[in-house]
């Protein structure tokens, strides 16, 4: 005893699983439902502009473009927002399908973590959208620098006492902290309230909500004043023009014997 008289005892404060990667799968699933929720905000932006003929569709080569429709800046952006709740369904069902039964996670509470998971997309894309429907493509370089510095902030990887005070601003209203935060205490705090899920349902809600508001109101505000991105009189003649027009055979389609129609010069 006097030769050695402390005796060191290594013990896991938290016992982990197998699947865990080391305490890492919360903070790369939150990463991964952060840029589901920014990219599919800008494809659903981009989809739904095309169908109202405010965008073109390109696909290769193919290029599409619709006629425009008359309807008001609010519904073109609850429309997105519907599409996206729409589409956050399947892809949080496949995100988590792909790590129960692809990675083989160690993920129990896999209910909770599916709602949260809607929860956190839509309230990542909602805010998206806000930003890009009110300032246009500018608004996606604005969501970019969120997107950027929002993996620093998370405390996924550094805790949030060990950064500076700057960063540790930014970590309590950023949005990926909050998911990681929850996505944590899910996984590996068996979903208890006071593990950091309760914090992090109240900031997504709160931001899913406050997204929202920005956006509807914003966009009210450009219906009001009338700062339409087509006029509803020129999408009336373009309409109008379009209804007017024959439908004429493409000339340079081949006939029945094979030869190509061609066209005599008018003088």
């Amino acid at each position: 005893m006097l030769t050695d008289p402390v005796t060191i005892a290594h013990h896991r404060a938290l016992p982990f699983g197998d699947r865990t990667g080391n305490g890492m799968t919360a903070f790369f699933y939150a990463v991964l439902l952060m840029m589901v929720g920014f990219l599919g905000s800008n494809v659903v932006n981009g989809l739904v502009d095309a169908e109202l003929g405010f965008g073109p569709t390109e696909m290769g080569p193919e290029r599409r473009m619709l006629p425009p429709r008359r309807i008001t800046r609010v519904g073109r952006y609850v429309a997105k927002c519907l599409t996206l709740a729409i589409a956050s369904v399947p892809t949080a069902t496949a995100i988590l399908a792909a790590s129960v039964f692809v990675l083989d996670l160690d993920l129990p509470h896999c209910g909770v973590l599916w709602l949260f998971s809607l929860l956190a997309i839509n309230a990542i894309g909602a805010g998206t959208l806000t930003v890009v429907t009110l300032w246009g493509p500018i608004g996606i370089v604005v969501s970019m620098v969120f997107i950027g510095w929002s993996i620093q902030v998370s405390g996924g990887t550094i805790p949030q006492q060990a950064m500076p005070p700057f960063w540790r601003f930014l970590g309590s209203f950023e949005a990926i902290r909050a998911v990681a935060d929850g996505i944590r205490a899910i996984i590996y705090f068996d979903a208890h309230a006071d593990a950091g899920l309760s914090r992090a349902l109240v900031l997504l809600v709160v931001g899913l909500l406050a997204g929202l508001a920005a956006g509807l109101l914003g966009n009210l505000y450009y219906d009001r004043h009338r700062l339409h991105r087509i006029h509803p009189r020129a999408i009336a003649h373009i309409q109008e023009f379009l209804h007017r027009i024959p439908q004429h055979k493409d000339p340079t389609a081949p006939t029945a014997s094979g030869s190509q129609a061609t066209t005599a010069p008018v003088s």
